[in-house]
């Protein structure tokens, strides 16, 4: 008493469980299949003495816990309360679901709604059981287009809107192109300032470039002619 039973079958699996992989060490040293075969045929025995104990497995909290949503339940409606005492839940255990579990749930819940007459929440992409025949599917489209109100007209709110959009883009691009335009017109006249300025420097400097043209040319005159005189004496040296 004050002790839950399901404690005592995961001991006993524990402790077989742990056995079996200590021989399975110590054989395994030992080399050879024949202690591999020996220690699988130990754990299968001791699988089968487990699954044959007297022990049932209970677990009260449990089996409370579905009595109450049994009481709570509603019948006619689908909330997914646990109302069914399931193995899973009294050993702890959970099965890793999957496309085909889903699918079969899927298909348990369609059975189970087509019989009682109600529409089934199978999610996107599924028909429902309940269908309508041609002229009630008629009448409730023309109910429901009836519903709908009259447009009033046009209010043309993202014609306008575009066209705010539109100028200031135009502003915008314009204003580039004016300050393009000024930057041009002011390395335009930096070039001309430049140039003009080199031009007056050349022209304040022009008379003394010009004197010392003057100089040099004068220079090379009177060694010419110097040369020219000093052949002409060699000439009537050599004659006389």
């Amino acid at each position: 008493p004050g002790t839950n039973t399901l404690l005592l079958p995961m001991q006993q699996s524990l402790q077989v469980r742990g056995m079996t992989g200590s021989k399975k060490g110590s054989k395994k040293k030992k080399g050879g299949k024949k202690n591999k075969g020996a220690i699988k045929a130990q754990g299968a025995k001791g699988e089968t003495e487990e699954s044959a104990s007297p022990l049932e497995l209970t677990n009260t909290q449990h089996e409370e816990w579905v009595k109450f949503q049994q009481n709570i339940a509603v019948e006619g409606f689908e909330t997914g309360q646990t109302t069914i005492v399931t193995k899973a839940a009294i050993t702890g255990t959970k099965s890793r679901g999957g496309k085909r579990v889903r699918l079969q749930a899927d298909k348990e819940l369609m059975l189970s709604q087509k019989s009682s007459g109600r529409m089934a929440n199978l999610g996107g992409g599924q028909f429902p059981p309940m269908r309508y025949s041609d002229e009630e599917t008629e009448r409730l489209l023309a109910l429901a287009y009836a519903g709908i109100p009259a447009r009033a007209g046009p209010r043309r709110s993202r014609h306008l809107k575009r066209m705010r959009i539109r100028a200031w883009t135009t502003r915008k691009i314009k204003a580039k192109e004016k300050a393009f335009k000024i930057a041009a017109h002011f390395r335009r006249m930096a070039k001309i300032s430049r140039l003009a300025k080199e031009v007056k420097a050349i022209k304040a400097s022009a008379p003394e470039v010009i004197g010392q043209d003057n100089d040099y040319q004068q220079v090379v005159l009177q060694n010419y002619l110097a040369n020219m005189m000093g052949i002409e004496t060699v000439k009537k040296e050599i004659e006389a």
